[in-house]
């Protein structure tokens, strides 16, 4: 199940779970005040796990997050190293081309003047 299948799922079950709770209440032959209890005591509950898995869901989210920034750190720092390899390698080659453009053109000079 994907996280948007599971968080679809836990939304129902929770909704459901509520929604039973107080018609099972609702339809309860207690007194008034006994209801009442019943039904805070059971929205407390509800809400406290609501918090509970929405306070998880935050730290997934987090966790998620994090390892994006790592990895996105960890690609820049690659890219950033194959570039600079990159740069110096064309450095290189673009000196030594000119070294040998440059005695090609000492010695066609060498060989003009002689």
């Amino acid at each position: 199940m994907g996280d948007s299948s599971l968080s679809k799922f836990l939304g129902g079950a929770i909704l459901g779970g509520l929604l039973g709770g107080i018609i099972g209440v609702l339809m309860a032959p207690r007194a008034g005040r006994e209801t009442r209890e019943m039904l805070r005591s059971e929205f407390d509950h509800r809400y406290t796990d609501s918090c509970d898995a929405l306070h998880q869901g935050q730290e997934k989210l987090k966790e998620k997050t994090d390892r994006l920034q790592e990895k996105a750190t960890e690609l820049s720092s690659e890219l950033k190293n194959k570039v600079q390899d990159t740069v110096s390698d064309l450095t290189d080659t673009l000196e030594e081309k000119s070294k040998q453009v440059f005695n090609k053109i000492r010695e066609t000079t060498s060989k003009v003047a002689d």
